[in-house]
């Protein structure tokens, strides 16, 4: 059953290719879970007098194809299981007619804002959610933390450094999920370009096919996020069957990571 909500691809949600941008992608899926949230009941109004947030902790996103500016698409999303202060949660959108755009796994946790420490989900933060809750979808798997690979004969190589303004914040004056992969994708071109001349990974090698996003620690206004950029499976040595993938460490100056993002590019030639 899950639970959906219907919208239509605008204009300042399209990218130079006329398709759904991958921010607003992105926003389009936590916009889903907040809606089912408030909803059922559970929203804000609910959790903030019990000192109690969902925050996301990883990302896993397969992107079949991208819908096109102007067209009708419908956004679902449902939980499937709660072990301990996790919430797993999974997404589609799809076009009018069921064509599949894009899936994706998520896992929440959720935690006490007064104490600063995560918090056991108990019945009430659950059984709202159970009359809509779905088996899990299947997806390419992902591990438990991503590591960005030694001894590949590429190089880790910083970007510019961001530094975290208002307009990268959401509610909780945190910097939003959907910010720290935008800031992964310009450091990846930055370095790209750099490292190989020329054009942008995803000119070069194709639209993204994946994103695997994992949240470590949350950064707020005016902290430095200095990106450290790996690319694997690139140039005259990868494999004809190896997909691009780039790996962006987002870490703060003392070297500790704000969150990791690993994507993988379809290959177009």
């Amino acid at each position: 059953m899950g639970y959906s909500f219907s919208s239509r691809i605008r204009y300042t949600e399209a990218d130079l290719n006329h398709r759904l941008s991958i921010f607003a992608m992105i926003n389009y899926l936590q916009d889903c879970s907040l809606f089912q949230s408030e909803d059922v009941g559970c929203g804000m109004d609910f959790l903030d007098p019990r000192h109690r947030a969902w925050f996301l902790s990883a990302w896993n996103i397969v992107i079949d194809e991208m819908p096109r500016y102007l067209e009708h698409i419908v956004i679902s999303t449902w939980a499937y299981a709660f072990r301990g202060p996790y919430g797993f949660r999974n997404f589609t959108i799809r076009g009018e007619d069921g064509r599949g755009f894009i899936r994706a796994d998520s896992l929440w946790f959720l935690f006490d804002t007064e104490k600063k420490i995560p918090a056991r989900v108990e019945e009430a933060y659950a059984a709202p959610y159970e009359s809509q809750m779905e088996k899990k979808l299947e997806m390419p798997k992902t591990e438990r933390k991503i590591f960005i690979p030694e001894g590949s004969g590429a190089d880790l190589l910083q970007a510019p450094t961001l530094a975290v303004a208002p307009h990268h914040l959401d509610t909780n004056l945190h910097m939003n999920n959907a910010q720290y992969v935008e800031a992964a994708r310009d450091a990846a071109s930055e370095v790209f370009q750099k490292k190989f001349g020329g054009e942008a990974p995803e000119k070069k090698y194709g639209s993204l096919y994946r994103i695997e996003a994992q949240y470590k620690k949350a950064a707020v206004l005016g902290d430095q996020m200095c990106p450290f950029v790996l690319f694997e499976n690139v140039g005259d040595g990868a494999g004809a069957d190896a997909l691009p993938r780039c790996y962006v460490d987002l870490r703060d100056p003392s070297g500790e990571s704000y969150a990791t993002i690993r994507m993988t590019f379809r290959k177009t030639s």
